[in-house]
């Protein structure tokens, strides 16, 4: 059961790691946009096995913008991806 608890913890930690990352290199990229970093969407595991974060971010409308970000496994490093790529990436649900 403690090993059930440790593993949730770790999981939760990596996540939360690899958001600060991505949203890091957001801000780097687009310093004039501000993160709504309480609609937080959990990383998905892309079909070619590569990790993709949504950022939310106040676009001043409703819903508000999104962007796609892909996470190099072995360098750790976020790059955005156009939404084309995303979409056969993971699953983006619709806005409602």
């Amino acid at each position: 059961m403690l090993g059930l608890i440790k593993q949730f913890f770790d999981s939760t930690r990596r996540q939360r790691a690899l958001l600060q990352r991505v949203w890091c290199a957001f801000a780097e990229q687009h310093p004039d946009r501000k993160i709504l970093k309480g609609w937080i969407i959990p990383p998905q595991l892309g079909t070619d096995g590569s990790t993709v974060v949504c950022v939310v971010w106040d676009s001043r409308t409703t819903p508000p913008h999104r962007t796609w970000w892909r996470v190099d496994q072995e360098t750790f490093t976020p790059t955005e991806l156009p939404y084309d790529v995303a979409a056969t990436l993971v699953q983006i649900p619709q806005w409602r």
